[in-house]
Formats: C-alpha cells, sequence, structure tokens
C-alpha cells in the first residue's frame, strides 16, 4: 500500500478562503462548490473548473492527499446519501472519491476511492491509512462511475453506479463530515458532489 504522508488541504463549511466568481457560477460540485480552489495550484496539485467537470492533477508527488468536505448539518447523520461521480485516470497511481464519516477532534476518517479499476475502501486512525477493503466489481466501468454511501443509522451501503457492494457498520460509520479526496498521481476529474437526507 502507498504511503499518505500528509494532508494538502481541509476546508470546513465555513470556507478558508476567497474563490474567483466563475466558481460560484458554476455549482458542478454541489454544496462542496462554494469551498473548492478554481483554476490554481497548490502544492502538487493543479485545481480546474469547467461548467461540466473539477478536476484534481498531481504530477509530482505521488504520497499526496488532498481533501475537501463539508460538516454534517444537525439532526441528519445516520440518514444522508452521499454521492459523487469520479473519472480516474487510466495512468494513476492514486485514486479519488469520497472522503467520509470526518471526525475534526481525532482526525480520523475513510475514503472510499476508485484506485486501479477497484474500489478501495480506507479508514484513517490512531494506527495511520490503512486499506480496509477492496473490492473489483463488474458495477466499476470505464470512464466515470458514480460512488455513494447511504447512511442506515450507524451501518452504511456502499454503491457503486447503483449497485450496492458493501455494507459496515461500526462505532464511527453514520456521522461525520462528508466530501471529496484524492491522493497519488494522476488526473482525477469529478462530475457533481451531493449530500440528501
Amino acid at each position: 500500500m502507498r504511503s499518505i504522508t500528509r494532508a494538502l488541504i481541509a476546508l470546513t463549511a465555513l470556507g478558508a478562503m476567497t474563490l474567483p466568481v466563475a466558481l460560484a457560477e458554476a455549482p458542478i460540485m454541489g454544496p462542496l462548490s462554494s469551498l473548492l480552489p478554481s483554476n490554481e495550484t497548490n502544492g502538487a496539485w493543479t485545481a480546474t473548473t469547467t461548467p461540466n467537470s473539477w478536476t484534481l492533477e498531481n504530477t509530482s508527488d505521488p504520497g499526496d492527499l488532498v481533501y475537501f468536505y463539508l460538516n454534517p448539518v444537525p439532526g441528519t447523520e445516520g440518514m444522508r446519501m452521499v454521492s459523487t461521480r469520479i473519472d480516474v485516470s487510466a495512468d494513476a497511481s492514486g485514486g479519488a472519491g469520497l472522503f467520509y464519516g470526518f471526525d475534526p477532534q481525532t482526525k480520523f476518517y475513510f475514503l472510499l476511492v476508485i484506485e486501479n479499476d477497484e474500489l478501495v475502501f480506507y479508514r484513517r486512525d490512531q494506527t495511520g491509512l490503512n486499506m480496509m477493503t477492496t473490492t473489483s466489481s463488474d458495477a466499476i466501468t470505464t470512464g466515470f462511475n458514480t460512488l455513494t454511501v447511504s447512511e442506515r443509522g450507524s451501518e452504511i451501503a456502499i454503491a457503486v453506479n447503483g449497485n450496492e457492494v458493501a455494507t459496515i457498520e461500526n462505532d464511527v460509520t453514520g456521522k461525520g463530515a462528508v466530501g471529496v479526496a484524492a491522493f497519488g498521481t494522476g488526473t482525477f476529474t469529478f462530475q457533481g458532489f451531493d449530500i440528501a437526507n
């Protein structure tokens, strides 16, 4: 497993930077849109926004991780459906997808990503970032894939392109901040991010 050494960017629902007006006019990433960088480079990562997509590219640092998230709306945890649509370039040495269950006090979280044409689920806890499970599924296609986490109380169901592929339940699922993430080198193109109750 590749080592992910640092989080480059972490933004809260309050925002941490002023963004170009053009980004506010192109809400391709739904409720995350106002928090995401557009047409700029920060460290290893370059963010580009078009009317139909938001892309992160890293060509230089295979150990870097970037994530953006929204804190939960009170009273919605355990009932949310979180989804994003992602295309991971064929030459990528990394993955991208959903950033899930972030606890700002412990800094623990989950990553649900497309990596090497597989669905991979990581958990960051006191021991570091560890792979929990990996799934090869016919549901994963070339090009864009929609990743969805549906909360059922403390249980979460994970789906790819509408096909449920796994369920997980423990004391930290069904709550926390949610967003998107990418790590490693490659081009990671997002078309949408949504939170529904």
